[in-house]
């Protein structure tokens, strides 16, 4: 995913490692949250979120649909190897809210797998208590990374 990137930054959030970063696209310039929230001591779930201007407050449930979505990716992965950078022994976790949406992460990974792969080892989440090496052929329904040694 060598492709344009936002500029992002860290926040500081008492709750989980934060970034934010501003997309910019068909719908005006909206705020990104890229929140690491910690299950344990190593595992972590991203999230994705809005920040709604008027409040301050991330919505992960929203689907902003920019026209930037490469550009979104390519920040996300930036983020990714910044979090890893501070906790390079931790596993991330991420599935769609909806669907539709882990389709679509799936389809991301798979279009921009050998990218990936140079950083990350992943795995997809077949049920609760089975997880393999990610196989762009079978459908998941989450994913788990973390950093290639």
């Amino acid at each position: 995913m060598n492709l344009e990137k936002y500029d992002f930054r860290e926040i500081d959030d008492k709750k989980s490692v934060s970034y934010v970063f501003l997309s910019t696209g068909t719908k005006g310039n909206i705020l990104k949250l890229v929140s690491f929230q910690a299950k344990n001591s190593f595992e972590y779930n991203l999230a994705l979120g809005d920040i709604d201007q008027s409040t301050g407050e991330a919505d992960f449930q929203v689907s902003s649909n920019n026209g930037d979505i490469k550009k979104v990716m390519s920040t996300i992965m930036g983020i990714g190897l910044d979090f890893f950078k501070n906790y390079p022994n931790s596993v991330v976790g991420f599935a769609g809210n909806q669907e539709r949406k882990t389709k679509f992460y799936q389809r991301i990974i798979r279009n921009n797998l050998s990218d990936l792969l140079q950083y990350f080892v992943i795995y997809g989440v077949l049920s609760l208590s089975e997880i393999e090496i990610f196989n762009p052929e079978i459908e998941y329904f989450g994913f788990y990374f973390k950093l290639k040694k």
